[in-house]
């Protein structure tokens, strides 16, 4: 062999991000997996290792959306998924007497597929072509010759050239020239036994991660789930947050449904759940997918996942002074709001869902409304922010804290009243000194201050009849968000030059 050292230069469309053991998303969501098994969790820092083992669907379209914003790595499983892919209504256009149904395969993403007959004739004869798209239009595939086939299909998605899992049979009977259909698909979702078997993928992996998205359309059964899964964690000393979506308010395409009766549906849904642990989005936008190209929908979470880890802990997603959210759309064609845009149609913020939102005047892109975590009212858990802060800081100072377990102190002479000792103080200092100080320094800046205090109350005399244990408190100050600024326009004579001192 001739000694060489040939380097091959990817194309533009095969991101990576450099390794890393933190801003790990994890993520679950459908995909026509190739590698690892169902459940099993596996870390990318490369788009195109993604396709390669994971397909289409989905969670690749997610993960590499992820690893192309936050620049970071993301962790990905794919569930088993009972309720499997379906498709929609077929709505014909034209005189052809070809009776169009849906195939045996299940669709795996939620496309709008359009094919129009190039050139008609008798099915099972040769001369009919056609082309498709699987984004209502916005990317259609060249001339395809139907030969003398009686099933249309599978339709390929662009680039990665992978099957969509569409596909139609063709009646006896004829195409013509210029006619079409329609027929809108429902990507394979997750039911509650299927989210706690992936979960339990994400449990038993070593790979590191620090937060999780969920793709499943939100019931109160699934938030609790993920809520209580969340909490399970702890007892180990992982203290992470969740997102998940409700459905999305138009899709199925052609659904129609007014702002008002998705209001309505929303203020009914979640209702019941109260978590300090997840956020759930609201509707969602329209995102070009970075790897086929496609024009799909795609939930609020995603958005806000990516947002979330791309910033500081105590930095809140609906910062407008951030640039508008990448890639994402909630307008139709003409500019009218297709998905929910809660500026002109206030109302489901209230609800403690997390929406979309344009700015007035701000034609450049949409924005958070405010990362709502789904808590009960009163709690101090109200944004994404208040969350990551806290486990930021229970993480630290539940690492620190394993080093201190079993060690020997000193007490105080016994109370003469009740006999108690209590720890000497130099000694519970010198805990606190284990912990404040790379605590505080993980939420510097994201945080007004945090604080680990060791109680000095704690009877510790009973230690010889078993194990001594005390108590502390873990305090933490969040930042102030300003959610309003209101202004009031004075006309005035004259303007004082106001000096500012140096």
């Amino acid at each position: 062999m001739l000694p060489s050292a040939p380097i091959t230069k990817g194309n533009g469309t095969v991101g990576s991000v450099k390794p890393s053991t933190t801003g790990v998303l994890a993520i679950i969501a459908f995909s026509t997996i190739t590698g690892p098994g169902v459940n099993t969790a596996a870390t990318y820092t490369r788009q195109s290792d993604v396709v390669a083992a994971r397909g289409v669907g989905p969670l690749v379209d997610m993960g590499a959306y992820y690893m192309a914003t936050a620049q970071k790595p993301c962790l990905l499983i794919t569930p088993n998924c009972t309720t499997a892919g379906a498709y929609g209504t077929i709505t014909k256009t034209g005189t052809g007497t070809s009776a169009i149904t849906a195939g045996g395969s299940s669709p795996n993403d939620d496309y709008q597929v359009i094919v129009q007959w190039l050139n008609g004739g008798t099915i099972g004869s040769a001369g009919i072509t056609y082309r498709y798209t699987l984004d209502g239009g916005n990317n259609w595939s060249g001339t395809l010759s139907l030969g003398t086939a009686t099933t249309l299909g599978p339709l390929n998605v662009p680039v990665v050239g992978a099957s969509s899992g569409i596909e139609f049979a063709l009646g006896s009977g004829t195409i013509v020239t210029g006619d079409s259909f329609v027929c809108f698909t429902t990507r394979p979702q997750m039911q509650s036994s299927d989210l706690i078997a992936a979960l339990q993928g994400l449990l038993i992996t070593k790979a590191p991660w620090d937060n999780i998205l969920i793709d499943v359309d939100a019931t109160p059964t699934l938030v609790n789930d993920l809520d209580s899964w969340i909490t399970s964690l702890e007892a180990s000393g992982h203290y992470v947050f969740g997102w998940m979506n409700t459905r999305k308010k138009l899709f199925p395409l052609p659904t129609a449904e007014s702002e008002a009766t998705f209001f309505t549906a929303m203020s009914t849904l979640l209702s019941s759940v109260a978590t300090i642990n997840v956020d759930v989005g609201c509707d969602g936008g329209y995102l070009a997918s970075p790897v086929t190209g496609l024009v799909m929908p795609r939930p609020v979470s995603l958005a806000v996942a990516t947002r979330k880890m791309s910033y500081g802990l105590g930095v809140d997603p609906a910062f407008t002074g951030n640039p508008p959210i990448p890639g994402f759309g909630i307008d139709d064609i003409n500019g009218n709001p297709l998905f929910h845009d809660e500026q002109i149609y206030p109302g489901i913020d209230a609800l403690r869902l997390t929406t979309f939102r344009s700015l007035p005047g701000d034609t450049s892109g949409i924005y958070i409304t405010n990362a709502n975590i789904l808590s009960a009212p009163g709690s101090s858990y109200v944004y994404d922010q208040h969350a990551t802060v806290m486990n930021a800081c229970c993480n630290v100072a539940f690492a620190q804290l394993r080093t201190e377990l079993s060690k020997g102190v000193q007490t105080q002479p016994p109370d003469p009243t009740t006999g108690a000792e209590y720890i000497l103080e130099t000694d519970a200092q010198s805990i606190e000194e284990v912990v404040n100080p790379p605590m505080q320094a993980a939420v510097a800046g994201q945080a007004q201050a945090a604080q680990f205090v060791l109680s000095r109350t704690d009877n510790l005399a009973a230690n010889g009849d078993g194990p001594a244990s005390v108590t502390a408190d873990l305090e933490v100050v969040y930042l102030k968000y300003i959610k309003q600024i209101n202004t009031t326009a004075i006309p005035v004579s004259a303007i004082e030059t106001i000096t500012v001192a140096a």
